[in-house]
């Protein structure tokens, strides 16, 4: 899959979860929305999807058609190097403004991380505080859990995955031992659920997707929803009953700007107003409630962030044919016009023998092979039908098949039949029907984005 694509999916598919978000963040709990953030960094991140019955994107894919190709070579013939169209330049320079913004991009927030990092080099464990020494005591973590005091921050953060530490602002009320319950609670639950590895994908997803106003716009809604789920746990740890101490711990801790931190989640200022009426509105999740919030995360995600089924030709099939097909070569080219595309092809020629080859050969991304009939034409009558099957080797990677143009040549005429590709796999077997009396050959022209290994090749009219 190619990286536009992806980027595209995940653009729909955040833009369909910021509608939702909006309709029922008061109604679900938040991990729903973090578990649909989470899918988004998959679409984002993974190059490749699962092809579905049910994806969004099978509703555009078009009926098949016959076009007509505008396949001639520099010296006017059928056949060799095909137009001249080539789009490698273009794809050159996008890719080449790509890699230049995504390296940026990585350099910011790479310093602003080491300068993160150089800041909370300071920081000093609590020493004597019984309160701190029993929490920690009842807050175990499968990783050595440190608390820490830094004068070089105003709000608590909680940084590390390897080695965890809740790092507290030097000039916080220690002997406050509310505000200190509900200030390690909160850090615990990052620290306990990686945020910090969230926060890391993110960052990763935003280097590679830096052209997409949609990454952005994830950045920061999934950082919002970490920060209202971390505080949704923390409640439900600490009791219901503390929520307006929650929410005025919340508060004092926010009246102190912090600093951009990266790879650090905290107890300070991140969309207060939407976090304190969370707080307020935070009850227990019913059944039914969880229920609908599974249903939702797992129907998103199979309607947008899977790909439609490849369009594999079927046994026995006929090629459909139209009147842009007929009309070339007769009186009506004015017809055949709207079909063209141009498209480059290097060409190969296969020689059928009694119908049938039994040379292998590759068609390469890009390539046509035309197959012929002992180096000349098939002569068909209208409405004949002719048997094409081909035998192709598996690529790794294209279990689910290789996309192919299918098509016949006719009068020095290259006629695609369908405007999709079609997947070949291992034996596949095809039937046309000549549309007029004729002379006729047949190609494939590779679509994938690898090479094509046909074993063997029969055209087999009735």
């Amino acid at each position: 899959m190619k990286l536009l694509q992806m980027s595209i999916q995940a653009a729909v598919f955040i833009a369909v979860v910021l509608v939702i978000r909006a309709l029922a963040k008061d109604r679900l709990p938040r991990t729903a929305f973090l578990a649909l953030w989470g899918a988004a960094l998959i679409r984002m991140l993974v190059p490749f999807s699962i092809p579905s019955g049910i994806s969004v994107y099978g509703l555009f894919q078009p009926a098949p058609a016959c076009v007509r190709l505008n396949l001639t070579d520099t010296q006017g013939q059928a056949g060799n190097v095909i137009s001249s169209h080539d789009g490698t330049g273009l794809l050159s320079s996008a890719a080449l403004v790509w890699g230049l913004g995504a390296v940026l991009l990585l350099v910011l927030l790479s310093v602003t991380a080491v300068r993160s990092c150089r800041r909370l080099r300071f920081a000093v464990s609590v020493r004597d505080n019984a309160f701190v020494e029993n929490w920690l005591s009842e807050h175990r973590l499968c990783r050595p859990l440190t608390v820490q005091q830094s004068d070089r921050i105003n709000t608590p953060l909680a940084v590390g995955l390897i080695r965890p530490r809740i790092i507290l602002p030097a000039a916080m009320d220690m002997c406050d031992t509310q505000l200190l319950n509900h200030v390690l609670t909160h850090e615990y639950i990052h620290l306990r659920r990686l945020d910090m590895l969230w926060k890391l994908l993110t960052l990763c997803a935003l280097c590679i997707h830096w052209f997409n106003p949609m990454a952005w716009v994830l950045l920061v809604f999934l950082n919002r929803d970490l920060e209202i789920s971390c505080d949704e746990m923390a409640l439900r740890r600490l009791g219901l009953k503390e929520r307006g101490a929650y929410a005025r711990s919340l508060l004092r801790m926010a009246e102190n700007r912090r600093a951009l931190s990266p790879l650090s989640s905290g107890f300070g200022v991140s969309a207060m107003e939407e976090r304190i009426k969370s707080i307020m509105r935070c009850k227990k999740s019913s059944f039914w409630m969880l229920l609908a919030a599974a249903v939702l995360v797992i129907g998103l995600s199979a309607l947008f962030l899977t790909s439609a089924n490849p369009r594999v030709m079927p046994q026995d099939v006929v090629l459909p044919v139209d009147e842009r097909s007929i009309a070339y070569g007769g009186n009506r080219d004015d017809i055949s016009v709207k079909g063209e595309e141009e498209i480059a092809f290097i060409w190969q020629e296969i020689n059928c023998v009694n119908g049938v080859s039994s040379e292998a050969h590759r068609g390469k991304n890009g390539e046509m092979t035309v197959y012929t009939n002992n180096g000349g034409t098939w002569t068909l009558q209208s409405g004949q039908r002719v048997e094409i099957t081909f035998d192709t080797r598996l690529v790794d990677g294209f279990e689910g098949g290789q996309g192919a143009w299918l098509g016949y040549v006719k009068d020095g005429g290259y006629f695609r039949c369908g405007d999709d590709r079609y997947m070949l796999l291992n034996t596949t077997t095809i039937s046309f029907a000549a549309p007029v009396d004729g002379e006729y050959q047949f190609f494939l022209a590779n679509m994938s984005s690898d090479s094509i290994y046909v074993d063997s090749v029969s055209v087999l009219p009735e």
